[in-house]
C-alpha cells in the first residue's frame, strides 16, 4: 500500500505554474583589506556599485560605505544570476545597515538596530594612592579609566598634583544587551578635587560636530599648549627672573622649569607648530625651538638627542617626538628646561594661562552651562562614610536624578532620538564601594 502511494501520480487541474528559481542562501563574509573601496568589491561581485550607493535611505550613510576601513567585514548575499539580495554592513556593535531590493524598483536601505538598555553610572570616593588605583578600587572599567587619564592629561600632573586624601567624581555611560555588558563610555563629566583645587570636565558636542571636554565656563579642557613636553619625576628648578645657577655660580633669569627625569626620557611637542631652530646653543645645550599658534613659541634644551630627520621649518603635530632627557649645555644633572615665551616674553610655564581650543559660544554654550549646572550639582553631591563610599538606596535626591537622567539619554548632537526612561535605581553597598547608577532605558 505504502509502493502504491509512493508511485502514484497526481493529475492537477489546469496548467501547472513555472516553478520559482532556487537561489541558495549562501552569505559571503568579505573583510576590507587596505586599498579596498566598496565600489571594488561589489564590482568584483558583478554588483551595481552606483545603484547601492542610490538605493533609498541610504543618505545618512553615504560617507560610513564611502570610507570602509581595513578589517571591517561586509556580508553579501546574491542570487545564483549575480543578483544582489542583501548587503549587511555593521555600524557599531548594536546597528547594522541593509540594502536590498525594495518593493518597487531600484534597492532600499534600513537600519536593523539590536534593542539596548543604556545607563549612566555614577562613582564617586577617595583618592587614598594613585587616581588610576582609586578609579579602579571604585569599580570604574579600564577604558573608563583611561579616558579619565587622557581627559586630565594637559591640565593637571597625575603623579604630582593628585595626592592622597582627595576626592574624585565620575558619571560614564555603560551599553548592556540582552545581559551581556556590549559597550562602556564615553565619560560624560568628571570631577577632581585634591589640595584645594577642584578640576571638573564635561563632555560636549563642539562646532565641529565632534565630542570634546570642557570646563564649566565653556573652555576646552585640553588646551592647545600643554604645560607637561614630559613624564618627569620633579621640578629641580622653577622659573624665576633671579636664580643663582648652579651650574656657572651667578645670578640670572631662568626663563623655564627644570624638569628632573631619567636620561633618554621621551620628548614630546608641546603643541603643533614649526620648528625654528635645532641645534646647540651656549648654555642651553641641544635645543629645539617651536613656533606655535598666536604668538606663543615654546624651547626644549639640554637634550640628549634629537628625533630623527627633525629639521628647520618642519611642521610637527601636538605630542610629536622631539628628542630625549639629556645633561647639555649648563646642566648639573639630567633634566629638560621647557619655556614658553608669548610675543617673546618668557611666561611660567607651570602657572601662565594657556590658549584654549574649541570653545564653546552663542548658544551653543548657554545650552552647556545650562547642563552642567545639574552635572555640577550631581558630582559634588555630600557622600557619607570616612571614605567617601555611599549608600544611595533610597533618597530624595533619586527623583533630580531622574530629571538628569532624562537629559543625558537625549544625543547631544541634536539628532532626533526617542527616549523612554523606565526605572531609576540608586544602588550602593553598605561598607563597601559606592556604585550610585541611573539607570535609563532608550527605545
Amino acid at each position: 500500500m505504502l509502493a502504491s502511494l509512493a508511485c502514484t501520480t497526481v493529475a492537477l487541474a489546469g496548467p501547472m505554474l513555472p516553478r520559482p528559481p532556487i537561489h541558495p542562501q549562501a552569505w559571503q563574509r568579505i573583510t576590507v583589506r587596505a586599498g579596498d573601496t566598496l565600489s571594488g568589491l561589489l564590482q568584483r561581485r558583478g554588483i551595481d556599485a552606483d545603484a547601492v550607493l542610490r538605493a533609498r535611505g541610504i543618505g545618512p550613510y553615504r560617507s560610513d560605505l564611502n570610507h570602509i576601513q581595513p578589517g571591517q567585514t561586509l556580508e553579501l548575499d546574491q542570487a545564483s544570476s549575480g543578483q544582489l539580495l542583501q548587503l549587511r554592513y555593521p555600524l557599531g556593535t548594536l546597528r547594522t545597515l541593509i540594502v536590498q531590493p525594495g518593493q518597487g524598483p531600484g534597492l532600499r536601505a534600513s537600519i536593523d538596530q539590536l534593542p539596548a538598555t543604556r545607563r549612566q553610572v555614577l562613582l564617586s570616593g577617595r583618592i587614598h594612592h594613585s587616581l588610576s588605583q582609586s578609579l579602579s578600587g571604585a569599580g570604574a572599567p579600564p577604558s573608563v579609566i583611561r579616558q579619565v587619564i587622557k581627559i586630565y592629561h594637559s591640565r593637571v600632573h597625575l603623579k604630582h598634583d593628585i595626592r592622597p586624601g582627595g576626592r574624585f567624581s565620575l558619571l560614564y555611560r555603560v551599553v548592556d544587551h540582552d545581559g551581556r555588558r556590549i559597550k562602556v563610555g564615553p565619560v560624560e563629566a568628571v570631577s577632581l578635587t585634591t589640595a584645594g583645587h577642584q578640576w571638573g570636565a564635561y563632555r560636549a558636542i563642539g562646532a565641529d560636530q565632534k565630542a570634546h571636554y570642557y570646563n564649566a565656563k565653556g573652555q576646552s579642557y585640553e588646551p592647545t599648549i600643554s604645560r607637561h613636553p614630559v613624564d618627569y619625576t620633579r621640578i629641580s628648578s622653577g622659573f624665576s627672573l633671579h636664580r643663582m645657577d648652579p651650574a656657572v655660580h651667578f645670578v640670572h633669569p631662568h626663563y623655564g622649569v627644570d624638569m628632573a627625569a631619567p636620561l633618554g626620557t621621551p620628548v614630546h611637542a608641546a603643541g603643533a607648530g614649526r620648528i625654528t631652530f635645532v641645534g646647540w646653543e651656549r648654555g642651553y645645550g641641544r635645543l629645539v625651538k617651536m613656533q606655535n599658534m598666536d604668538g606663543y613659541a615654546t624651547r626644549y634644551a639640554h637634550l640628549h638627542s634629537f628625533a630623527k630627520g627633525l629639521h628647520v621649518g618642519e611642521r610637527v603635530a601636538r605630542g610629536q617626538l622631539l628628542g630625549t632627557v639629556g645633561n647639555t649645555g649648563w646642566s648639573t644633572g639630567p633634566h629638560l628646561l621647557f619655556e614658553i615665551r608669548k610675543n617673546g616674553v618668557p611666561h611660567n610655564p607651570m602657572t601662565m594661562a594657556l590658549p584654549h581650543a574649541r570653545s564653546l559660544k552663542g548658544s551653543r554654550l548657554a545650552q552647556f552651562q545650562t547642563r552642567v549646572a545639574r552635572l555640577h550639582q550631581l558630582l559634588n553631591t555630600p557622600a557619607s562614610g570616612p571614605d567617601h563610599r555611599q549608600s544611595w538606596v533610597s533618597s530624595p535626591i533619586c527623583s533630580d536624578w531622574l530629571k538628569l537622567a532624562a537629559r543625558l539619554t537625549r544625543n547631544p548632537a541634536g539628532r532626533s532620538q526617542q527616549a523612554a526612561l523606565d526605572r531609576l535605581s540608586c544602588i550602593g553597598h553598605n561598607g563597601g564601594v559606592a556604585q550610585p547608577q541611573i539607570l535609563a532605558s532608550e527605545s
